[in-house]
């Protein structure tokens, strides 16, 4: 008994790519002619296994759109979490401070995604917090400056944006000293 739990297991384990493979097969043996099984040599063996091999076919097609329904459920829930977080950025980037633009200005003013900042700052923490730039490396030469890459989607929609860096200064901000 335990070795046909264990073979349960493993096909269980199965991935889809090969359960698909199964309901082809199984599919292709159990709807063919007579005459298509006799060439192949499996008429005898469809006559003893039908129902296995049919079951076979149920359980990987069930599995297999099991499967494609998980993988479609997340893709849907990631979309709908990376919309949910632009969005959140977005409303955060049409309301900064000027210390937060100083900050920003720099990416956009010298046209790159990365600043050397003090993780200290509240403001650049602040930033980071908030999904606009993020720390790009764990690992500083100097104390608590590390280098902060601006994300893709901020980068973008301040580009699109220049408008809401404008405040009551022009002064950029880097903590770069070299």
């Amino acid at each position: 008994m335990d070795k046909y739990i264990k073979a349960l297991l493993e096909f269980l384990k199965l991935a889809p790519r090969y359960l698909i493979a199964l309901v082809i097969v199984g599919a292709l043996l159990l709807f063919s002619p007579e005459s298509f099984l006799g060439r192949m040599g499996m008429t005898g063996f469809m006559q003893e296994h039908r129902g296995w091999v049919g079951l076979v076919t149920v359980l990987s097609l069930v599995l297999f759109l099991v499967d494609r329904t998980i993988a479609i459920y997340r893709g849907v829930e990631r979309g709908r979490t990376r919309r949910a977080g632009e969005k959140r950025i977005s409303r955060r980037l049409d309301d900064l401070t000027e210390r937060e633009k100083q900050v920003l200005r720099y990416y956009i003013n010298n046209k790159t995604k990365t600043n050397v900042l003090d993780m200290s700052c509240g403001v650049v923490e602040g930033l980071a917090d908030a999904g606009i730039i993020a720390r790009a490396s764990y690992y500083s030469d100097v104390g608590t400056f590390f280098a902060y890459n601006m994300t893709e989607f901020a980068w973008a929609y301040l580009k699109e944006r220049p408008h809401l860096l404008e405040g009551a200064t022009t002064v950029v901000r880097t903590d770069k000293d070299w």
